[in-house]
C-alpha cells in the first residue's frame, strides 16, 4: 500500500553519437476506497459470549489512516478491542466476548491528503444477557448520571 510505481516502458535511444538507456515509470496516486466481503453487506448476526471479527480491505495512495467507529464513536485498540491493519489495506476489528453492548453500526473509515472513504457493517447480538461486565458499566453510568442531576438541580 505504499508508493506503487510501475515501469512503463523502458529502451535504448541513440542521441546522436551516444546511447542513452531511457526508463519511463509511472506513479499512482488516488483517494482512500473501501471494500467489503459480500457477506459484510447483510446483517452480522453475533452469538452473545462469543468473538466478533470484521474486516475491510482499505485502499489508496497515499496509504489512507483507519479508523473504526461504533454508533459513530472511535474505537481504539485496548482490552476486548483488538484493530490492526496489515501492510496490505485488510482493517480488521476483533471484539472479544460480544454482548448488545457491542451491538450496532459499525463504520470503517479511511482518510488520506486526497480524500475520504467509508463504510457501515450492522451487527445484532443474540442468544445471551447482558455480561456481568456490562451491567457494571450499565450501573457505572447510571449513578454517573445520577451524581450529575445531583449537582444540576442541588439548591
Amino acid at each position: 500500500m505504499g508508493m506503487e510505481m510501475r515501469i512503463k516502458s523502458m529502451k535504448w535511444q541513440e542521441f546522436g553519437t551516444k546511447n542513452l538507456f531511457l526508463l519511463l515509470l509511472t506513479y499512482t496516486v488516488g483517494p482512500p476506497k473501501i471494500s467489503l466481503e459480500p457477506k459484510y453487506r447483510e446483517v452480522q448476526k453475533i452469538k452473545g459470549g462469543t468473538r466478533m471479527k470484521l474486516q475491510a480491505t482499505v485502499t489508496g495512495n497515499p496509504k489512507p489512516s483507519v479508523t473504526w467507529l461504533l454508533n459513530d464513536v472511535t474505537l481504539t485498540s485496548s482490552g476486548p478491542i483488538n484493530i490492526r491493519t496489515d501492510d496490505a489495506g485488510l482493517s480488521t476489528i476483533e471484539v472479544d466476548d460480544s454482548s448488545r453492548l457491542t451491538a450496532g453500526k459499525y463504520r470503517v473509515a479511511a482518510e488520506n491528503n486526497l480524500g475520504r472513504a467509508s463504510t457501515d457493517i450492522e451487527v445484532t447480538v443474540t442468544g445471551r444477557s447482558l455480561l456481568l461486565a456490562d451491567r457494571m458499566l450499565i450501573h457505572i453510568y447510571c449513578f454517573s448520571l445520577f451524581r450529575l442531576l445531583q449537582k444540576l438541580f442541588r439548591t
